[in-house]
């Protein structure tokens, strides 16, 4: 799975990208991933290709995003940051 960087040039994810961004950064991420997925779902544009990019970029499986989107729709608390990364 490629996504697209500046330009529109092709990339690939990282292999493992807690060691490139850091756990906390990680965990940071993952809201806005999931916020926009869910955007993707409201105007009917949400693909598995796009699940399974933010899978690949925050490093949990394709079955995880689809679990943090189920969360998420279930619960709008669950798109809040994660505690300890609040400012």
């Amino acid at each position: 799975m490629r996504g697209h960087g500046v330009g529109g040039q092709s990339i690939t994810p990282p292999a493992d990208p807690a060691r490139v961004l850091g756990e906390e950064s990680l965990e940071a991420l993952r809201v806005p991933a999931v916020r926009r997925l869910l955007a993707l779902r409201a105007e009917r544009r949400l693909s598995g290709a796009h699940v399974r990019l933010a899978g690949e970029c925050l490093g949990v499986s394709e079955r995880t995003v689809w679990r943090w989107l189920a969360e998420a729709s279930r619960s709008p608390r669950s798109r809040d940051p994660p505690r300890g990364t609040q400012r």
